[in-house]
This record gives C-alpha cells, structure tokens and sequence, in this order.
C-alpha cells in the first residue's frame, strides 16, 4: 500500500511537535507572497516558541541580510515545511517585526507522504534554485537570535570545549563577579554577572540583557562573591552567544592578558 498523508488535529500533539522542533533546534523553512504580490520567498527559520494561550508560533529567521518585515504583509498566507520530519503546514501571518515572525497556531499540520515530498521540494527549488547546496551547507553556517547576537548549540559548546587550549572549570553555582567594562580605555561602569567557567586563559560571564556587553570591552574583574582576585585578572570580550532560547541568557566571553 503506499505511503499516505498524516493530518494531525489535535492541538496538544501539534504544540509539543513545535516545542520539540525549538529543544532541538531544528531549522524549517517558510514561504509567503512578497509584500502581498505574485512573488514567493523562501527563508530558514527556526521555532522561537509556540504557545496555545496566545494561540501561535514565533520563527525567527537565519537571514540577517534579508529582514522579514521587508517582504511580509500582515495577514498573509504562510507555509511552513520541516524537511526533517516531512511536515508541512499552512497558516497566515499575525504580526512580524525586523526578523520575527508570528503565525496563527495551526488547526492541523500535515506529516506528507514521499510522494507529495518530491511536489514540495519541487515548489521549493523553484523558490530557490540552491536549495539544495543551502540546505546542506545550513548544517555548518552561524545562527542568530532576533538581536542579532549568534545562537550556540550544546552540540557547539560541546565541541568548543575540546578545542580549548586550557580546559575550563565548570564555577560553582550562585558565583557572582563584580566587573569593570570600558570601551577605548574610558570606563563605562560596573556590573555584576554569574560566573559560568573559568579558567587560567578567561572566564564566561551570563549577561540576561542583549549588547549589556560587547566584542572588545575592556574587563577588570573587581571581585568575586565579594572577594578581590588574588592577582589582576584583566581582558577583552572575544565572544557573545545566546545559550537559551526560551529566556535571554547570553554567555560572554573574556580572555584574559597574558
């Protein structure tokens, strides 16, 4: 018998289908009439959240040269497609703003046969003649959140963690340090961050504000629960990444001088 079509209904089985596309952070992509006309256009996104209170799913788009809210009208019809697990679902657009966009929450999501695969990816590479080199190499490209700051993985800081000259100290928890910023060698202020690791090379502060902290600010560390370092522990922000997506949680980076 071939293969047949699922329609899934149910809005609880369709809500923890997208709340697992976000735990796992797997990408889907999107398409909609531009600005209302004949045009389509085709965008990777991944799920931001999807509730049944407010009724809808939030995507968030990997193309940070190409904001939504330049091709999008309110309203719109939208389709949504997981190459991951064939599933496909049509739905209009209820508000968007730079590279967030908003979708009613779907009456029924469709987990498509082999067949009507081959139509999607068809309607797809029409789209977008590189589909396929662009889902490929979307494997290994940089993701970004709606600030613009880059989203890392537990696969990434898995991998990162090997590669790292000094291995870091996982800081024990409620670790708060006290540091200095200054940006050009003029003093900015202070602030206060939990300490996630640390190490003889650098330290990852949390920051729950996006830009609170950026590349090339200048760290002193002040103190740590209250207590000076026993030697000057001084460097520079070498890297920003979002590690929830659920909350805003960025891990900054600091190398220490040598």
């Amino acid at each position: 018998m071939a293969e047949q079509t699922r329609i899934i209904m149910d809005e609880l089985k369709i809500l923890d289908y997208f709340h697992a596309l976000k735990k796992n952070e797997d990408p889907v992509l999107i398409w909609t009439k531009i600005n209302g006309g004949p045009e389509r256009k085709l965008f990777f996104c991944h799920v931001q959240h999807s509730n049944l209170v407010d009724h809808e799913i939030g995507l968030i788009s990997h193309h940070q040269n190409e904001p939504l809210s330049e091709y999008c009208s309110e309203s719109a019809e939208i389709f949504v497609y997981s190459e991951k697990d064939s599933m496909l679902l049509k739905s209009s657009i209820k508000r968007f703003h730079k590279n967030l966009l908003v979708v009613h929450f779907p009456k029924k999501i469709n987990i498509v046969a082999n067949d009507m695969k081959l139509n999607i990816h068809k309607t797809i590479e029409s789209l977008d003649p590189n589909f396929k080199k662009i889902s490929g190499d979307r494997k290994n490209q940089k993701r970004f959140d709606e600030h613009g700051i880059e989203i890392e993985t537990l696969e990434d800081q898995e991998k990162y963690s090997k590669l790292r000259a000094a291995p870091r100290g996982k800081a024990d928890k409620g670790q708060v340090a006290k540091v200095q910023v200054s940006k050009a060698g003029k003093s900015i202020g202070t602030s206060f961050h939990e300490v996630l690791d640390i190490s003889r090379g650098g330290i990852s502060l949390l920051s729950n504000k996006p830009h609170e902290l950026e590349i090339k600010d200048e760290i002193i560390i002040l103190e740590i629960n209250d207590d000076p370092p026993p030697f000057p522990l001084e460097g520079n922000v070498v890297s920003i990444k979002r590690i929830d997506l659920k909350e805003l949680k960025y891990k900054v980076g600091i190398r220490f001088n040598q």
